[in-house]
């Protein structure tokens, strides 16, 4: 004899309850508890179904329990029943997806859920009922259903709207930075120096307010989910290299140098438009908020789990810890006073990090006030190659 068969044998047999318990525990329960013969009256009901249904205890005795469903339910919900006998199913849930619509006193409708148990007195069977009231939360599920198809509406109509407005704001735009150019640098014949100082200043104006707008598309296709990767294998130190050419110009007007320490044998799987896009923004904003003559970093190294990191390192104003927080969410921006009139949208960070999202990476931050920022890019080893 097992320990525990021992134990079960040594066992006192739980004492039965007096008479009456039963109905008692019903009777209490706060939970609606009804109770039905073989003909599907009503022979009890506790207080709590009082409240539910709004009729009082001696109107609900005898009640055929039809009559507290909505008319074109009845039959289908007594032959459900009944159907539990014959299958000898002892418990069953409150309709074919656990809840019912059910009919008060005054006429209006509620949604139950609960569990039928089938059991047997003397040969007769009887039906109990345990229900609850879940008019609320079948309400709040139908608010949040009609809340995502209102969301996945405006999700169309904003991708159309971008759509159109892509095409209707670009390309008139790039008419204006055409014709400016022209006029800058007098390709249409000799012009006074003031109309090419204009024409320099609408090419600049235009080239900025194009940056802006495609900004804001590309941030909106992302948060849309329309943004699909097209990958291949990258070389990083090309990627990087091209970023440098890319932005050397204007890092020579702050005084600035951008350098590349990328090993030659790092691969990349990834998006041949996505990286470059990350690592131009990274570097843009970089030199954007240093104020004095430094040195931009792009470096690239395998680490010893296997992933990849990228970082980029600047010696700029760098930010504070709260701001380092908030510093990839969209439109957020945190010019120093000094940096009042340094231009952007505040979306340059937020689209890198969901670029570094689609890839399966992540991105961290570290600055300090005065000192700068390192931003690192892990990709994980799943998408790290090495050239031959």
């Amino acid at each position: 004899m097992d320990l525990r068969h021992a134990i079960e044998c040594d066992a006192p047999e739980p004492a039965p309850l007096p008479p009456g318990s039963y109905r008692a525990i019903l009777q209490e329960s706060h939970d609606a508890a009804i109770v039905l013969d073989d003909d599907m009256k009503i022979v009890f009901a506790n207080a709590s179904a009082v409240r539910m249904f709004g009729y009082s205890r001696r109107a609900l005795l005898g009640r055929p329990i039809d009559r507290l469903l909505p008319e074109s339910a009845r039959k289908q919900h007594v032959g459900w029943m009944r159907s539990m006998q014959r299958a000898e199913v002892h418990s069953r849930p409150m309709g074919p997806r656990g809840r019912i619509q059910a009919l008060r006193a005054d006429g209006s409708l509620i949604w139950i859920e609960g569990t039928v148990v089938a059991y047997q007195i003397a040969g007769a069977p009887y039906y109990a009922a345990l229900l609850r009231d879940a008019t609320q939360c079948v309400e709040a599920e139908e608010q949040l259903q009609q809340l995502a198809a209102d969301a996945q509406r405006l999700a169309r109509a904003r991708s159309s709207f971008i759509a159109n407005m892509s095409h209707e704001l670009r390309t008139p735009l790039n008419a204006v930075i055409g014709f400016a150019e022209c006029v800058a640098k007098a390709s249409v014949g000799d012009l006074p120096d003031k109309y090419r100082e204009y024409g320099t200043h609408i090419h600049e104006a235009g080239e900025h307010l194009l940056a802006v707008i495609n900004d804001i598309l590309a941030m909106s296709e992302l948060e849309s989910r329309q943004r699909l990767l097209h990958e291949t294998e990258l070389r990083v130190r090309d990627v990087a290299d091209q970023v440098c050419r890319m932005l050397s110009i204007r890092a020579a007007k702050g005084g600035h140098r951008i350098v590349a320490d990328v090993p030659a044998h790092l691969l990349l799987y990834g998006d041949a438009v996505a990286l470059p896009q990350i690592l131009i923004n990274l570097v843009g904003n970089s030199l954007k908020y240093s104020t004095q003559p430094g040195c931009v970093r792009i470096a690239a190294r395998l680490l010893d789990g296997g992933e990849l990191e990228i970082a980029v390192e600047d010696q700029g104003v760098g930010m504070a810890r709260e701001e380092v927080s908030q510093a990839t969410q969209p439109f957020r921006r945190f010019a120093k006073d000094s940096l009042a009139n340094v231009a952007g949208t505040g979306l340059g960070l937020a689209i890198v990090d969901a670029l570094v999202w689609l890839h399966g990476a992540r991105m961290t931050i570290e600055s300090e006030l005065g000192v700068g920022t390192t931003v690192r890019l892990l990709f994980p080893t799943g998408r790290v190659r090495f050239a031959s």
